[in-house]
């Protein structure tokens, strides 16, 4: 049986710093039959004189020639694959050596959709700060049980970085969600694991990076993490197979403590109102509140913040 492809989509933006790293991580890899999807989102930097120097044929380079955004250009990314699996890095991370040949040896003895690792979690200098390990050993994981412990506790499966997946499953659940612009991740996992399974993979297989130039610290600048927080969950509870997942006790535990708000009046009171209206009705009592720490934390945030202006969500 001939080794499948695997499509390492590399999308980035004004990372010219890091991606040499990135990219020589990728070509690198132990596991040889690999395609380096990299798309540049119209850097101002010199991100594509540093891919160009690479003489790898393996390398599939496309410049935007205007800037798409952050999710847009991961969906540009994923619309050029060609493999049988596709493996996410973003240009300010890197692969360990033995990374994809891990990932396929699951892919090809387990019946699983979606793969995911342990990560190193480093800063801008590239020192560990800590290990992310969800899990203390390898295992197997039933879809919707994986999907439905995604909702209620976080996205602890990771970023893009850690993650590969099979791409018959993203040609059953689609795109990324590109109303969104922080959770995008998570909201993706989600759809994969309703209807596939999961596999984790213990050994930290990929170095992640936190700096002051990463997306998640840009919103937290402008104050858009706590609205993007919401947005996603309103996304996802109006989502009728994601919304399955819960029981209507579950529902109100994550949601409707605010002043007991029910998940049907939630969504209603989505329509008629404006965002931010919606927002102050959630975020009535967040301090008081049992919710989950990071839905607390952001809307707590909203209740210090409040705007008048009207912001429709539109999933």
């Amino acid at each position: 049986m001939s080794s499948p492809l695997v499509s390492v989509c590399l999308p980035t933006y004004n990372y010219a710093n890091y991606l040499p790293q990135a990219i020589i991580s990728c070509l690198s890899q132990s596991y040889e039959p690999i395609e380096l999807i990299t798309v540049d989102d119209a850097s101002t930097d010199n991100s594509g004189d540093i891919v160009r120097s690479f003489d790898d044929s393996r390398i599939r380079f496309v410049e935007n020639p205007v800037r798409l955004g952050l999710v847009e250009n991961w969906n540009k990314a994923l619309s050029l694959a060609r493999g049988e699996i596709i493996k996410f890095l973003f240009a300010d991370d890197y692969l360990a050596e033995d990374a994809i040949e891990r990932i396929v040896n699951v892919f090809e003895n387990h019946d699983a959709d979606i793969v995911f690792t342990a990560a190193r979690v480093i800063d801008a200098q590239g020192n560990q700060i800590y290990v992310h390990q969800p899990y203390p050993e390898s295992r197997y994981l039933p879809g919707r049980d994986e999907a439905k412990r995604c909702l209620k506790e976080g996205n602890y499966i990771g970023g893009p970085s850690s993650v590969a997946i099979r791409t018959s499953a993203l040609e059953q659940v689609g795109r990324f969600n590109e109303t969104l612009r922080f959770h995008v991740d998570q909201e993706m996992w989600l759809r994969i694991m309703l209807g596939g399974d999961a596999y984790f993979l213990a050994e930290p297989l990929v170095s992640v990076r936190q700096h002051e130039g990463s997306e998640t610290r840009r919103l937290e600048r402008i104050g858009q993490l706590q609205k993007e927080t919401l947005k996603f969950l309103s996304c996802c509870l109006q989502n009728q197979q994601i919304r399955s997942l819960l029981s209507e006790l579950e529902v109100s535990e994550l949601i409707s403590q605010y002043e007991n708000l029910s998940i049907s009046e939630f969504l209603r009171s989505m329509k008629s109102r404006s965002y931010w209206e919606g927002c102050k009705i959630l975020a009535t009592g967040a301090r008081n509140s049992r919710a989950l720490p990071y839905l607390r934390k952001a809307l707590y945030r909203v209740y210090r913040s409040l705007q008048t202006r009207a912001i429709v969500i539109t999933c």
